[in-house]
């Protein structure tokens, strides 16, 4: 609502009949250059009239101020359970739901289809990925409980057993926490922490993956870090992040 507009409208035509909005040869101008005491009570009944018409108007503008401001809501360590969304792009988004216990649930949605669902250990180890109808299980050899809180400086190991289409293997996941550092997501900001990220399979080596963006409060990645040969890092991260309402 373009509220200075409505105001300037109300004042032309409140004030059409003001001397200051008239031309010289206009007849009914002339007459109003006179004082003409007979129309003063119509005049100030006008303002009168203006006035009870604006204050509901900005009282309704009053309000959509707090409604815009909860719109753009930061989700917190104590709304997160309420669900959260983020987005990257015109088409991409993600609700998130912290479940029972130490689990999160994710459901990645593009032009409105959903394409991944997750569930995760603290929002950092995947426990069941299903990708475009393809399922893979991961079932943790060892307590994933004993490596949280994450601290930075800690190196920590995960092996899991995975099962897909019938087909069974090992994965083995390192994570090395460097540092703690902010991240914006929109006007949002965040406390994370940066997590160098190796898995192996089977018996291969450890190979490193990412550098993720880690936000303990919220349980999710905000942002993956890549490296490439004889390239720039590329950082890649949420757009926008608000409430479910």
């Amino acid at each position: 609502m373009d509220f200075v507009r409505i105001v300037r409208s109300l004042r032309i035509a409140s004030s059409a009949d003001h001397s200051s909005f008239c031309g010289g040869g206009n007849q009914r101008c002339r007459s109003l250059r006179l004082i003409q005491p007979h129309r003063l009570p119509h005049a100030a009944a006008s303002r009168r009239n203006i006035a009870d018409f604006l204050r509901p108007m900005l009282i309704v503008l009053l309000m959509f101020g707090p409604l815009s401001a909860m719109g753009q809501e930061c989700p917190t360590g104590q709304s997160v359970e309420r669900g959260f969304v983020v987005e990257r792009g015109d088409q991409q988004k993600t609700e998130v739901f912290h479940g029972a216990g130490d689990t999160v649930r994710t459901i990645t949605r593009y032009n409105g289809t959903p394409i991944l669902e997750t569930t995760q250990y603290e929002g950092l180890f995947q426990l069941d990925r299903l990708d475009n109808g393809r399922r893979t299980r991961f079932e943790p050899q060892s307590e994933l409980k004993q490596l949280f809180p994450l601290k930075p400086g800690q190196n920590a190991s995960a092996v899991f057993l995975w099962e897909s289409d019938g087909r069974r293997g090992q994965l083995r996941v390192d994570i090395a926490v460097k540092r703690e550092d902010a991240l914006y997501i929109g006007p949002c900001k965040y406390a994370v922490l940066k997590i160098e990220r190796s898995e192996s399979r089977s018996t291969d080596p450890p190979k490193f993956v990412d550098t993720d963006y880690y936000s303990q409060e919220l349980k999710l990645i905000l942002a993956k870090e890549y490296h490439y040969t004889n390239e720039p890092a590329q950082l890649i991260k949420f757009d926008r992040i608000y409430l479910l309402h």
